[in-house]
């Protein structure tokens, strides 16, 4: 096998020697980067990353064995494509394909300590935007395959995809070893936002299987976003669909504080449909637990603008199945307008509704269910709506406890 590897190249940093590496296996033509388990600049099992690594599209990095970790007080992704940030990155002639990350055995990616940078000094005080406390960064990339890694202690967001299509994110592992935010007493537990997947705008055609661990925030997004003053507008990509849809989640054995293993968000009208998730479990190692299983849309998040939030059959077509929640965890949580959601095998173990629904803003804003299909509850306590509209929602073989 054909490979370049960061050891065969004397540069200043590892990040810098690593990405030499990948410019000469794409100069040689393999396209295949190894990065092994010691680093003979340093003698030790350690790659400590300065600046961001750019992929260009058509390469294959492996991690044999390998740690990677940002180094102290940085503020940049460990890896994006190399388009991710560029003026071309938002036209369709900026679109790269073909790029792998593959891990070997025990293949870590570590944030290492926190860096100050959070939302609440993104832009501020000469700290850059947030985002560039991301893990791995994907923005217009089609085929791809991210695979067998274990990620610690992401600064931010750990995996994040911007009209990004035709993917596979599998076999990844989120562990967490400091859990706090900085001056928040640790007894509230308040966990960072550090969610592990993240499906913004354009995003399609994705397959998300086999995820396990614990993130700080919700394990699994899908937002579908868009403000004027936000990075989804200055991350746009010219004649792309923002809507997220035709993704598959199976296989998820994870918790996070408070948040939910999935959570779904439309905004302004963007779509998110075609979405099948199947097996979620919660991981009963990790210290926390979630408080929603799978949270299908919000009216939290649109403030006062109750114009932006998604109208009926702007997110549709969802199939959940085999859910497993724990004590005070609710089974799937319901906001807003939805429609043709098929629903099967819930198991909730505590008091906590296995299908429920929220009056916000002080009851001002309904809910409206439209073809809802639910089949093989099991929980104590079946259904909680709340100023909820229910136009042909069906609960069959339902086994209270």
């Amino acid at each position: 096998m054909l490979y370049t590897t960061p050891n065969d190249f004397d540069r200043p940093t590892d990040s810098a020697r690593i990405q030499k590496a990948i410019i000469e296996a794409k100069r040689q033509g393999h396209n295949q980067v190894v990065i092994p388990r010691i680093n003979e600049a340093t003698k030790k099992p350690v790659w400590i990353i300065e600046e961001t690594i750019l992929l260009p599209s058509d390469i294959t990095v492996i991690f044999d064995n390998c740690h990677l970790k940002m180094a102290d007080g940085v503020m940049c992704q460990m890896f994006c494509n190399e388009n991710a940030h560029s003026p071309i990155g938002g036209t369709k002639e900026g679109e790269q394909k073909n790029i792998r990350l593959i891990g070997r055995g025990n293949a870590l990616l570590d944030g290492g300590r926190d860096n100050g940078l959070c939302e609440k000094t993104s832009n501020k005080n000469g700290f850059p935007h947030i985002m560039h406390n991301l893990t791995i960064f994907f923005r217009n990339v089609k085929h791809f395959t991210i695979q067998n890694l274990t990620v610690r202690d992401q600064r931010w967001w750990a995996l994040c995809f911007y009209y990004s299509s035709f993917g596979k994110i599998s076999d990844i592992h989120f562990e967490l070893t400091e859990r706090y935010e900085r001056g928040i007493d640790t007894e509230t537990g308040y966990w960072r936002n550090q969610d592990g997947i993240d499906l913004r705008v354009g995003c399609h055609n994705i397959t998300i299987e086999n995820i396990t661990g614990e993130t700080g925030d919700d394990v699994i997004a899908f937002t579908a976003l868009a403000s004027p003053t936000g990075f989804e507008e200055a991350l746009k990509v010219d004649g792309h669909s923002k809507d997220i849809h035709d993704v598959s989640i199976r296989n998820v054995k994870a918790s996070c504080n408070l948040c939910a293993i999935v959570r779904l968000l439309a905004h302004r009208r963007n779509k998110i449909y075609n979405i099948s998730i199947n097996g979620l479990f919660t991981n009963e190692d990790a210290p926390v637990r979630p408080a929603v299983a799978v949270r299908v849309n919000e009216h939290h998040y649109y403030g006062n603008n109750i114009e932006d939030k998604a109208v009926m059959g702007e997110m549709h077509s969802i199939s959940i199945r085999n859910v497993y929640a724990e004590p005070k965890q609710c089974g799937i949580l319901f906001s807003g307008d939805l429609c043709d959601i098929s629903i099967r095998d819930v198991f909730v173990t505590g008091d906590a509704p296995a299908l429920m629904t929220l009056a916000e803003f002080d009851g001002e804003v309904h809910n409206r269910l439209k073809n809802i299909l639910a089949d093989g509850i099991h929980a104590k306590n079946i259904k909680e709506f709340r100023n909820t509209e229910e136009e042909n929602v069906v609960t069959t073989n339902c086994f209270p406890k």
